[in-house]
């Protein structure tokens, strides 16, 4: 099992690479895409044709994450 955290900008081509070496989808890939919706279409597609699943995870504003940042190191 596999768990891939992308933000889904890879080439067309990944998906043919991966049937080449998952031919029978024996390994199953559950896509994770976050920051860029862009590339949601190709991490859903390899996790349906590798018996995997897909979610998108909304990132916050770069502000919002260097303010959580900032929080976490003073506390």
């Amino acid at each position: 099992m596999i768990f891939l955290l992308s933000d889904g900008d890879f080439p067309e081509m990944l998906l043919t690479t991966v049937k080449k070496v998952n031919p029978q989808a024996y390994t199953q890939v559950n896509t994770i895409g976050f920051g860029y919706k862009g590339g949601s279409k190709l991490l859903r597609d390899l996790a349906a044709s590798n018996r995997g699943s897909f979610r998108f995870v909304q990132t916050a504003k770069p502000s919002d994450r260097a303010k959580s940042a900032l929080d976490t190191l003073l506390h």
